[in-house]
C-alpha cells in the first residue's frame, strides 16, 4: 500500500514542510519509515520530525 505523509521538519531553527509518498503495509509503518528517511538522509532527530497527517492512496 502507498501512503502520503505530511508534516514538517525543524532544522537549524527553520521549519520545512514536507509531503512524502511512502510504500508500507500499514499507517504505523509509514510513519516509522518517514522518521527513518529524515534521520538517515538529513540527520534529523526523531523529535525534530513532526508528522501531521497520514493518508492512504
Amino acid at each position: 500500500m502507498k501512503f502520503v505523509v505530511e508534516g514538517h521538519v525543524v532544522s537549524k531553527g527553520q521549519r520545512r514542510v514536507f509531503t512524502k509518498e511512502i510504500e508500507a503495509p500499514s499507517e504505523k509503518l509509514a510513519k516509522e519509515r518517514t522518521y527513518t528517511f529524515f534521520g538517515a538522509n538529513q540527520g534529523a532527530a526523531r523529535n525534530h520530525v513532526h508528522i501531521g497527517k497520514v493518508a492512504k492512496l
